[in-house]
């Protein structure tokens, strides 16, 4: 993958003015598959020294994803942790972080994990509209439910 670039369906996307570390993974990816139903995130307001913490539900089908919009407005932290996913609740789901562009998640990073309550993806963001996303990881037999917390500062 070619820095600050990503390349989706043959279009370019500029990622100039993101910065985002995976724990190791810098994986490229289009958003796709079939997408369940999702919630509206609940955010806790804050202040500029405190975090800004967004939860956001739904459902994945089978060879699906699950994709929710987020803003960041300054420069900070970026955390994001699939807290929930079943049944069964062991499940391992592909969690995804990227940018908004249009009706596109343009993932930065992503990885396999089991919910549980480590942060799963953290890095460095700066202001701009940026996804999750929470995919079938080739594992699931039905839907699963599950929840994100996405914490930025």
């Amino acid at each position: 993958m070619r820095r600050g670039r990503s390349r989706c369906g043959g279009r370019v996307f500029r990622l100039a003015s993101v910065f985002l570390v995976g724990l190791g993974f810098f994986t490229a990816a289009c958003g796709g598959g079939s997408s369940s139903s999702t919630t509206s995130p609940s955010s806790t307001p804050t202040t500029s020294s405190q975090p800004t913490t967004e939860t956001f539900s739904g459902t994945v089908s089978v060879q699906g994803c699950g994709t929710n919009n987020f803003n960041v407005n300054q420069s900070g932290e970026l955390d994001v942790t699939l807290t929930s996913a079943s049944p069964p609740p062991n499940i391992v789901m592909q969690l995804g972080v990227g940018t908004q562009l249009g009706a596109t998640c343009s993932l930065i990073s992503t990885v396999n994990t089991a919910a549980g309550p480590a942060s799963t993806l953290g890095g460095q963001a700066a202001p701009g509209a940026f996804c999750v996303s929470v995919c079938d990881a080739g594992n699931q037999t039905g839907n699963v439910n599950y929840t994100v917390s996405v914490v930025h500062h």
